[in-house]
């Protein structure tokens, strides 16, 4: 059975992070989810895609690569049109 520890609020799963759904990102970024689903059509944030040919594949996020978005986002300081709430 794998452990799961916590580090900063994510899971660890044998030294690498578990994925975090939509639900998880909307709150860290304090957006809707559906804003989050909005940026995933457009590919505007990153996030991963699981179980393609599905109807609605399940769609997954890591948090080192939103952190390493965020920080790039917050360092080019230029406005973007997103839709938000």
């Amino acid at each position: 059975m794998m452990e799961l520890q916590k580090q900063g609020g994510v899971g660890i799963v044998r030294g690498r992070e578990a994925l975090l759904k939509a639900e998880q990102v909307a709150e860290l970024l304090n957006v809707r989810v559906s804003t989050v689903y909005e940026w995933v059509r457009m590919d505007y944030i990153p996030h991963i895609r699981i179980g393609i040919g599905l109807k609605k594949p399940c769609v997954r996020f890591s948090s080192s690569a939103i952190d390493e978005w965020l920080l790039e986002k917050g360092r080019k300081g230029r406005k973007t049109r997103l839709p938000v709430e």
